[in-house]
């Protein structure tokens, strides 16, 4: 989107800072930010013709080479300048983001409120074996002479502001993270062996590393996991109560020189087996989360009194 749209303001045309960063802000600014683009019919369109695509293809200048480097571009994009060129190039309030970059490196992003994980892993799944094949058609003769039409917001005053709020806005958050990963010598085969669930060794190291972040002060964030309730109608996800005692008293344990690998041990299979209660009655819509919301957006008139 960026460089490929033109943005008209002031009956002139000029090249500037992406419609899309609007996106990436907080649903509520984002929502004034909205109804003002809205405000146009030609604008009106052009929303339309976001919303009803199945997908969104970002093109972008970026040339990642190193997995830190890939994962950020991915992530947010690259800084340039101190704009948020690789935010200004998506529309975040889409489930389905692929990103192409200019080195013919891709990946996806997903915008999780409308769409769980777990089909948006089977769909970069397919798209890779599908590409992988050597028999797959790639289209090369359907997109001759195809010529990409462009969408030309025209912007206010109010949402050329808006845009500039939302790229310091964009900044400060992007320079407020840091990212990095470590690569373990084992897999969920040798976690698997240890009768443990691989996801429930996972979550209780991202609470171990919250406490040791932390040391003893409150802690100020949760850590996150989604579990689908497609087996419920309209069923979409619930968030898995991963902060738990089980798993404080763990994580203290780890760092008392006092206890035992025994006890710590046995402190761990306690908030594993927790860990994998919650995900269940998460799964099984017992959970807290998501009740009140889904009601919230259910239409009564689908119903009817039993």
């Amino acid at each position: 989107m960026y460089r490929q749209f033109q943005y008209i303001y002031d009956n002139t045309t000029e090249e500037y800072p992406g419609v899309g960063i609007l996106t990436a802000s907080n649903r509520g600014i984002w929502a004034k930010d909205y109804n003002e683009l809205a405000s146009t019919p030609r604008n009106r369109e052009i929303l339309r013709e976001i919303q009803s695509s199945a997908f969104i293809i970002s093109l972008d200048e970026s040339r990642p080479s190193e997995a830190v480097h890939f994962s950020r571009a991915l992530w947010h994009g690259d800084l340039a300048s101190g704009t948020p060129r690789g935010l200004c190039n998506r529309w975040s309030d889409k489930p389905c983001n692929f990103v192409v970059f200019d080195n013919a490196e891709a990946g996806f992003v997903g915008e999780h409120s409308v769409m769980d994980g777990t089909p948006t892993v089977r769909l970069c799944d397919d798209v890779l074996d599908l590409v992988y094949d050597p028999k797959f058609d790639r289209g090369a003769n359907a997109i001759e002479g195809f010529i990409p039409e462009p969408l030309d917001f025209k912007l206010s005053t109010a949402s050329m502001e808006a845009i500039v709020q939302a790229d310091i806005a964009a900044h400060e958050l992007i320079e407020s993270h840091t990212l990095n990963f470590y690569r373990t010598s084992y897999g969920k085969t040798a976690i698997k062996k240890f009768g443990v669930s691989p996801d429930s060794w996972a979550q209780l190291i991202i609470q171990l590393a919250y406490r040791r972040l932390l040391g003893e002060r409150e802690r100020y964030g949760g850590t996150y996991e989604a579990a689908t309730t497609r087996k419920f109608y309209k069923g979409r996800t619930e968030a898995i109560r991963v902060v738990s005692s089980e798993a404080d008293e763990w994580v203290k344990s780890m760092d008392d020189k006092n206890a035992s690998d025994g006890e710590r041990k046995r402190l761990f299979d306690l908030a594993a087996k927790k860990h994998i209660a919650l995900a269940k009655a998460a799964g099984n819509a017992q959970g807290v989360d998501r009740h009140m919301f889904g009601e919230c957006l259910c239409d009564p008139t689908e119903f009817t009194d039993v």
